[in-house]
């Protein structure tokens, strides 16, 4: 029998938990799967069964149902006792950097005050209890693992020798990688741990050779073969299911095609804990909803895209700095492109409409980016983006010679580094201020001794 516990109407939330709470709702509502922590709830009596039922049973977006799971939660009459909250969110230590955040929160605004006596002398828990639980949650591969970590730290690396537009580096880096992982592959002599590492380490390299043909658009070269060797090096790996999540979302050509294929993705996401794996499930899905847009950019569609982008930000959270840092400026930089309309390759999308507030909004974003902290290690390809899109605020600002020094610059590094899509449209946008895109190479001093002697006027 299953033995529920009742919270003493003297522990029930006040109003200085349910401020936290609130203050928290982003990253709740960005990272939370209610049905992760639902049946811990109900086991504890601190949520009744018909609310479970309900919350279990919406046919909803996991965040319609997040949304609806704190309103009961903040709610007079609600079972849900702060400790009780927290402890459900560190069961299975699935959101232990949710229930952080809050205690923080809490403890450095001298507002927490030590319940632990009362519910001590007024609950009993079962031991047994989890076993007997109607409900299982979802238990995740956690990331944040000595392993996880130096795996992370490989595929930043190849990251930034691609977006460097160091190619020749890249696919030696690869090619070395492939022939240890052969050599070693049948050799019982190895620890088979090792042999995973080597896996995982060449899935991660043909990941970004993958990335770098997308990156210089060559239709000449067929990316079937990627993908066999990615699908046939998926059950050596460390975590067969976290490889095939950018197998799943990669191997797909159409929009519509590449967000049924991300379904399987986010699928697989819910088992593995939120950091730079589950992060990218939500980054590739931001350039398919950004092709959607280009095609139907109505608000609610701008709004889906804004919204995905922060859901994805919020993926690195627990990473190290410089890991979140990385992603977090990739795709503010997306995030600044929607404002202002422009497409995934910078295309100038005509009937996104665009207000005076998303031009705040993005200058906001852009003057973030070029914080000290934020632009440290930034490569050659996000400037050629950022400075395109800057010059883009400009333009729609009527700041023509601001503009036009920012896409001279950014015209620069695409033809450069032949990122062609990209240099398309930076070029049409350079010659429709005026000047045509081969002329002058403006170099960054140029552009920061112009703004100061704007400053100064």
């Amino acid at each position: 029998m299953v033995q529920h516990l009742t919270a003493p109407q003297d522990v029930k939330m006040n109003q200085q938990e349910k401020r936290v709470i609130r203050d928290f709702a982003p990253i709740i509502l960005n990272s939370l799967e209610v049905k992760d922590i639902i049946p811990y709830l109900w086991q504890h009596g601190l949520i009744s069964q018909s609310v479970t039922e309900e919350l279990l049973e919406l046919n909803e977006t996991r965040r319609t149902k997040c949304k609806k799971f704190l309103d009961y939660v903040l709610t007079v009459d609600s079972k849900c006792t702060f400790e009780g909250l927290l402890s459900a969110l560190r069961f299975n230590n699935v959101y232990d950097f949710i229930a952080d955040k809050l205690r923080k929160e809490l403890v450095s605004n001298e507002l927490f005050y030590d319940y632990s006596d009362a519910l001590k002398q007024t609950t009993t828990v079962d031991e047994n209890a989890q076993g007997d639980m109607l409900f299982q949650s979802v238990r995740k591969i956690p990331i944040l693992t000595s392993e996880r970590k130096r795996l992370t730290e490989f595929s930043i690396k190849l990251k930034h020798l691609s977006h460097n537009a160091e190619f020749d580096s890249l696919e030696k880096v690869t090619c070395s990688i492939k022939q240890t992982f052969y050599k070693d592959k049948l050799n019982n002599n190895k620890q088979v741990r090792g042999k995973m590492s080597l896996a995982d380490m060449y899935f991660l390299s043909m990941e970004a050779l993958v990335s770098l043909r997308r990156q210089k658009y060559d239709a000449a070269e067929d990316a079937t073969n990627y993908f066999e060797e990615m699908t046939a090096l998926i059950p050596f790996t460390t975590d067969p299911r976290i490889s095939s999540m950018p197998w799943t979302q990669k191997n797909a050509s159409a929009v519509d095609e590449g967000l049924s294929y991300l379904q399987f993705a986010k699928e697989h996401a819910e088992h593995v804990s939120p950091g730079k794996d589950t992060g990218m499930v939500y980054y590739i899905e931001t350039n398919l909803l950004f092709q959607k847009f280009e095609t139907s950019p109505s608000d609610e569609m701008k709004n889906k895209l804004l919204n995905t982008i922060d859901i994805a930000m919020s993926q690195f959270a627990e990473e190290p700095e410089d890991v979140k840092r990385d992603f977090k400026r990739q795709l503010m930089i997306k995030m600044a492109y929607c404002y202002l309309g422009l497409g995934v390759f910078g295309n100038k999308i005509d009937k996104a409409a665009i207000s005076t507030s998303d031009r705040t909004e993005a200058k906001q974003v852009i003057d973030f980016i070029e914080t000290s902290e934020m632009w440290v290690g930034m490569e050659k390809r996000r400037k050629m983006l950022f400075y395109h899109v800057k010059a883009e605020y400009y333009r729609q600002i009527g700041n023509i010679d601001i503009s036009r020094l920012y896409a001279r610059q950014a015209n620069h590094l695409a033809a450069k580094y032949n990122w062609t899509k990209e240099l398309t449209n930076i070029s049409s946008f350079l010659n429709g201020l005026g000047s045509q895109a081969n002329q002058i190479q403006t170099t960054v001093e140029d552009i920061y001794q112009l703004l100061e002697e704007v400053e100064i006027k």
